[in-house]
């Protein structure tokens, strides 16, 4: 009875931890080809626009952004399989200690990702709207999205109260009275409901799929 419920513990403790070192590998593997796929489809934009696989148009400008990928982000994929699988290889006998040494490899390809991978991915995902909100924070204006939500203009624009100290509402922002320019940044899938719910604003310009207004009354 006894070898029998040691024996049965000892297979559940196998299988835990089978199961955990599988979830491990497997996540470790999932992000490091999240990290390859980014930087090929942002160093091959071109022939994935033009294979037709995206259907999307406004992903489709995205990947028209420009960036500066050096060819080497991948190996903050290359660091973290290696780094799981030699932790795996050399520290066999303390468990606590792999755990560690995971964590410690984990935190480091978070910081090289953020170091390396996300500044290319803010160039392709929003970048031009960003770069809009700082051009136009000179002018102390008011900004509003349409169909998508982002704070980034409340930060990039600089947007301050109006001199009643309040902030207009969005419906005074869109029609109502004001004492600001009003900016609007749209997707190019919501352009034209933009235009025909708010013909008082001019377009101004579109890039990497962004559409920019300017209300004119």
């Amino acid at each position: 009875m006894i070898n029998s419920v040691y024996g049965g513990t000892e297979i559940g403790r196998i299988k835990k931890s089978g199961i955990l070192t599988g979830g491990i590998i497997f996540m470790t593997v999932l992000f490091a080809c999240l990290i390859f796929g980014v930087q090929y489809a942002g160093m091959n934009s071109v022939k994935l626009i033009e294979s037709g696989l995206i259907k999307d148009s406004f992903a489709k400008a995205n990947l028209q952004a420009e960036t500066s990928f050096s060819g080497l982000e991948f190996l903050t994929g290359v660091f973290l399989i290696l780094g799981v699988i030699s932790a795996y290889i050399f520290i066999k006998k303390s468990y606590c200690r792999r755990m560690i040494s995971i964590f410690i490899v984990s935190m480091l390809f978070i910081n090289m990702t953020i170091l390396f991978i996300v500044p290319q991915i803010e160039k392709i995902s929003q970048n031009a709207a960003l770069e809009f909100y700082k051009e136009r924070s000179k002018e102390d204006a008011y900004f509003i999205t349409f169909h998508y939500k982002s704070y980034a203009q409340l930060f990039y624009g600089k947007v301050k109260q109006s001199e009643s100290g309040l902030m207009p509402s969005p419906e005074d922002q869109h029609s109502g009275i004001i004492d600001k320019p009003v900016y609007a940044v749209c997707k190019n899938i919501s352009e034209k409901e933009f235009a025909k719910r708010h013909k008082n604003f001019k377009r101004l310009y579109d890039k990497n799929g962004f559409v920019f207004w300017k209300r004119t009354d």
